[in-house]
């Protein structure tokens, strides 16, 4: 299961040229049943700190998960 499947795609950043994600969270088995809906986030950072920082250019995603 890929997580971002069917959810909106957002861009890091207003302008950036992106369409689509390039990371991907997949979950397989049980682990899937565990997955939070609607929990599919983007993390990022501000352009000052990406460039002082040296950190990449476009933002990963991040999930939820309920473990028991």
């Amino acid at each position: 299961m890929n997580t971002a499947q069917h959810q909106p795609y957002r861009n890091c950043r207003m302008g950036q040229p992106h369409s689509g994600y390039i990371d991907y969270i997949l979950l397989g088995g049980a682990l899937q049943r565990s997955l939070v809906p609607g929990s599919v986030v983007r993390l990022s950072y501000s352009a000052t700190d990406a460039w002082r920082l040296k950190r990449s250019d476009h933002c990963p995603v991040a999930v939820e998960l309920l473990l028991h």
